[in-house]
């Protein structure tokens, strides 16, 4: 029996080494913080940069993920510096989770977002402190001391509407088999009274998108990459803004989460999964 040729020649095995091979010119441009933004599998470094130097100029932010690098132009400062800033990372976050650039389905994006969104201000607390000094009007208001009891809100600002906040039974966790859930028609948000640690702050944001994109308009329409980026990094300053009593409670909450986690002994995790088996089968939302 003839043996089967490879399908590529040696030739091109070469060609294709020799591509890869090729030095990598290094992108230009100071830092604008000394931290790395952790984003998935990536660490990005973020410089400022030249429009001259960008692949476009009408751009005031690009990335690179070949380089590990989101560029920011030198014209941006303050809350328009934060929000080119949140729609690289909205990039970032979509890519690394596999969505599509062009069409991006409702349920999708808000639980993409909302899990990237955790993962930056767990991952990435310095990053975030100077994030909200860029965005909050009320600092103070959102570094609470030490050991104060920080509560959320009964009710929340999305553009000019107010959306209320209540509880969702245990009961009816059970039964409707889901987290939680958003009525649009009465701006109404449920959370379930089970919800614990990080999955609160997962669940509380994707309802809290599912808001901002009908209040910016999204919803039932066919949106595009840019349009989502930009309704979401104003959606979502517009929120820390208007918000900073519910905010406060966002990042101290995501943060006692997450430290409570990593001081947790391994055998009170495992405990812990095995004893949350039935809830996991709910539902993320509605």
């Amino acid at each position: 029996m003839a043996r089967k040729r490879p399908l590529y020649s040696n030739s091109n095995y070469v060609r294709a080494a020799a591509i890869a091979s090729k030095p990598v010119a290094a992108i230009p441009g100071e830092p604008v913080f000394p931290w790395k933004v952790v984003i998935g599998p990536y660490r990005f470094s973020v410089t400022w940069a030249d429009e001259t130097t960008m692949q476009s100029r009408r751009l005031l932010a690009e990335e690179c993920f070949n380089q590990q690098v989101i560029r920011l132009s030198k014209r941006l400062t303050g809350v328009r510096l934060a929000q080119y800033f949140l729609r690289s990372v909205i990039n970032l976050i979509l890519y690394t989770a596999g969505a599509s650039n062009r069409k991006i389905d409702e349920e999708q994006a808000t639980h993409v977002l909302a899990n990237g969104m955790v993962a930056l201000i767990v991952h990435n607390p310095e990053v975030w402190a100077w994030f909200n000094e860029l965005v909050t009007r009320h600092l103070r208001l959102v570094r609470p001391k030490a050991g104060s009891l920080v509560r959320l809100p009964q009710s929340v600002c999305l553009g000019q509407k107010e959306y209320v906040i209540v509880p969702l039974s245990s009961a009816l966790t059970e039964r409707l088999s889901q987290w939680g859930d958003i009525d649009l028609s009465s701006r109404t948000v449920r959370l379930s009274e089970e919800l614990r640690g990080t999955h609160l702050s997962v669940i509380f944001w994707h309802e809290l998108l599912h808001g901002i994109h009908k209040e910016h308009g999204l919803r039932g329409t066919s949106n595009r990459d840019t349009e989502y980026r930009r309704a979401h990094s104003k959606g979502i300053i517009g929120f820390i803004r208007q918000n900073p009593l519910a905010w406060r409670w966002f990042i101290s909450f995501t943060h006692e989460a997450a430290a409570a986690r990593n001081r947790m002994p391994a055998r009170a995790r495992s405990a812990s999964r095995l004893a949350a088996s039935r809830a996991n089968t709910l539902r993320l939302a509605a």
